[in-house]
């Protein structure tokens, strides 16, 4: 297949992280700032520039926000902010599943949907028929099947390769960031059963390598002109809690299962990296991959210290001169949408 300029796939890929969130909203902020810049345009959003969305996790409901939602970046962050500060309100006994409400949880996402869904309904359904809708997927576990490290994607889009259900919003919202630690699992309904889904980090925490096999299926014969792939700020492994007593979600005999594959976000990238190094061309070459993620942010809502803190880590980041050039490279590369590798090269 011949390339056509102009014509490369632009993907989006939001790590989990649990409540970090914010660090890779101000990241892709600075991104998209960087693209008005040269457009000289004040008026454009994420969903109008990237072909495909994934987030996992937390990074899910940002995915759907920004993607499902149409949702500007400055609301996303304002409903973000919103949301953790409800969510973190009140914490449960510790012998129950899950520190905090999932009820809280599914009431903010239900009215950010209300307030921002096409057809302001907070039960608005996962799949998007608008002929311009960007296509966004997120991942969550199935709950039966946890040892396979095999993430589950709700998409907005149809798919006939292991097609998934068309449930709610909310629905994958709850499905992709029922972390164990912060959240008790969640049923949807599915062809007359019901699947319990936990967090999709525990298997993909970061789901870069997912969104180019998922639009491997979906754009065949296509090119990548960039992926851009936004940590939540490295930490620790995801330490899996015992099940509370209420409602034994985690199984004793699984919790060694599950903390060998919660994911290494940073493994993940490395290999990522090694993919795409092989179609770099020489300096000053920017490559196709792009990945943001810093330090030090808080990994564990028990040490929370405000968002706040997480907000100038994250624009200190931004601030040193080699990210800052990384940012407008990246921001050159989705606007130039140069088709530069073949999809079927890269998704393994």
């Amino acid at each position: 297949m011949s390339e056509i300029p102009g014509t490369g796939l632009r993907l989006l890929s939001f790590d989990g992280g649990g409540f970090r969130g914010l660090s890779s909203l101000y990241i892709l902020k600075e991104i998209m700032q960087r693209i008005r810049r040269d457009e000289q345009r004040d008026d454009i959003e994420p969903w109008q520039y990237f072909d495909m969305i994934v987030g996992t996790s937390m990074g899910g409901l940002i995915a759907l926000m920004l993607g499902r939602l149409r949702m500007p970046i400055n609301a996303v962050i304002e409903q973000y902010i919103k949301l953790t500060e409800k969510v973190l309100s009140e914490t449960k006994y510790s012998w129950q599943d899950g520190i905090f409400k999932a009820t809280l949880l599914e009431e903010a996402t239900k009215n950010i949907i209300h307030r921002y869904s096409e057809p302001r309904d907070k039960e608005t359904l996962l799949l998007d028929t608008r002929p311009d809708s960007c296509k966004v997927f997120v991942c969550a576990m199935s709950a039966a099947n946890m040892r396979a490290s095999i993430p589950t994607h709700f998409r907005t889009f149809t798919a006939y390769e292991n097609v998934t259900p068309n449930c709610k919003i909310w629905e994958a919202v709850r499905a992709t960031s029922a972390d164990p630690k912060f959240f008790k699992r969640i049923k949807i309904q599915d062809m007359g059963l019901q699947i319990e889904y936990v967090d999709g980090g525990i298997g993909c925490n970061n789901p870069a390598d997912r969104i180019l096999k998922e639009a491997d299926r979906i754009f065949r014969g296509a090119h990548v002109a960039c992926l851009i792939s936004i940590g939540m700020g490295k930490g620790d492994v995801l330490k899996i809690p015992e099940p509370g007593l209420k409602e034994n979600t985690i199984p004793l005999g699984t919790l060694d299962v599950l903390e060998r594959i919660a994911s290494d976000c940073e493994a993940t990238h490395n290999q990522m990296g090694m993919r795409f190094q092989r179609f770099k061309r020489p300096d000053p070459d920017p490559g196709v991959y792009f990945r943001f993620n810093l330090d030090d942010v808080p990994d564990d809502a028990k040490q929370w210290v405000g968002l706040g803190h997480i907000r100038q880590n994250t624009e200190a980041f931004l601030n040193l001169a080699n990210i800052s050039q990384r940012v407008d490279e990246a921001a050159k590369a989705i606007r130039r949408r140069e088709p530069r590798v073949l999809l079927s090269d890269v998704a393994r």
